[in-house]
């Protein structure tokens, strides 16, 4: 691979970390924060004056959320500024407010996030370092770092790209989809950051990953429009067959229901299968650029946002008809639920100031935002 090629893979990694991949609008990698945000300012319903959507600028390279229950907080990743040589940024959140409640600064630009919230730990994908890293909720530090991979002599970017996270807590395994061709699949050891295990060739450009616990099973899709289905027990493919879509860029799984959802930015459809053998069961049609999914297994909803559409859909995984549509322009990207309530987090992301060049990045002092969307 030239390096080229590598920059431009990791770039798009980079944006689509976000987390689907933003295939269209490929930002410049740095090493590492950026300048702090400026004041963060709300506003209820500003698109279409929906009472039920609270909405708050909040920082340069909004990635990942995640929400714990146990602390009443809304973690936020943030790469902040690509260009700027500094490391990232994760925001604690009230999740009513959505107002600034501790900030911790990371040594690397934070991007995927899996939180474990019995043991007051977040794991952080570092995508432009190739590594993930495990944070203490409780005092805020870095307590761990695991590099997967080094750059080769005269490389300025890593050979792999670290996308999803997903934690098997009981087991207390971490899975690491990592960007690459042929792409892999990482296992950590989450009591002491080791690496427990590799799984190679799992084909161009590993992106979506979930995971089944109950059944050992992880589910990982790729960008020769595949999914890999791998025995987790023994870390062996188990099964390959076919996505639905030429670009399977995240995906969801009714665990329950043997169920497997999966966005196809291409088309911007949500490709149902069954989950065992890869049967078709339909497909949904959310909107351009579908992108990240979230399925509420309580209420039994599917959340889905649609990057290019601006919007974020709300379907019944049961019929699957469309339930709700919020607007949230320009680039609804990432999701996280509070299941209790099934309040929705949604981060939304501000256009490049070169989306096409080797130095995008965003210019002057707006913000990405993350919303709240009460049901």
């Amino acid at each position: 691979m030239t390096h080229f090629r590598t920059s431009r893979l990791a770039r798009a990694v980079a944006l689509g970390l976000g987390l689907g991949f933003g295939l269209t609008a490929l930002p410049a990698l740095a090493d590492t924060v950026a300048s702090a945000p400026a004041a963060a300012g709300s506003t209820a319903a500003q698109q279409g004056e929906d009472a039920r959507v609270l909405r708050r600028e909040l920082s340069h390279g909004l990635y990942e959320v995640a929400y714990s229950p146990s602390r009443d907080s809304l973690y936020v990743a943030a790469a902040q500024r690509f260009n700027d040589g500094q490391g990232g940024v994760l925001f604690e959140l009230d999740p009513r407010t959505l107002e600034e409640k501790r900030r911790i600064e990371l040594p690397y630009k934070a991007f995927a996030l899996a939180l474990d919230d019995a043991r007051g730990r977040l794991y952080v994908g570092d995508t432009m370092d190739a590594s993930v890293s495990a944070v203490d909720l409780d005092s805020g530090t870095l307590v761990g770092s695991l590099r997967f991979a080094e750059k080769a002599p005269g490389e300025q970017y890593y050979p792999v790209h670290p996308r999803m996270l997903r934690l098997d807590a009981n087991a207390q395994r971490l899975y690491v989809t990592a960007v690459a061709d042929p792409g892999k699949l990482y296992v950590v050891d989450t009591t002491d950051m080791s690496l427990a295990g590799t799984v190679e060739g799992l084909g161009k450009w590993t992106a979506g990953l979930t995971l089944d616990p109950s059944r050992q099973r992880a589910y990982v899709s790729n960008f020769d429009g595949q999914i890999v289905v791998i025995d987790t027990a023994t870390l062996e493919v188990d099964a390959r067959y076919a996505a639905g879509g030429t670009q399977p860029t995240n995906l969801a799984l009714d665990e329950s229901g043997q169920r497997l959802y999966i966005t196809d930015q291409e088309s911007g459809d949500v490709v149902v299968l069954n989950a065992a053998d890869g049967a078709p069961v339909t497909r949904i049609a959310s909107g351009a650029g579908a992108l990240s999914l979230t399925f509420d297994g309580d209420h039994r909803w599917l959340f889905v946002t649609n990057r290019e559409a601006g919007t974020v859909k709300v379907f019944d995984a049961e019929s699957y008809t469309l339930l709700e549509t919020f607007e949230l322009p320009p680039h609804p990207n990432s999701l996280a639920v509070d299941d209790a309530s099934g309040s929705l987090f949604v981060t939304i992301k501000e256009p490049l100031s070169q989306p096409e060049g080797e130095d995008g990045d965003w210019e002057g002092d707006t913000h990405d935002s993350v919303a709240r969307i009460t049901p």
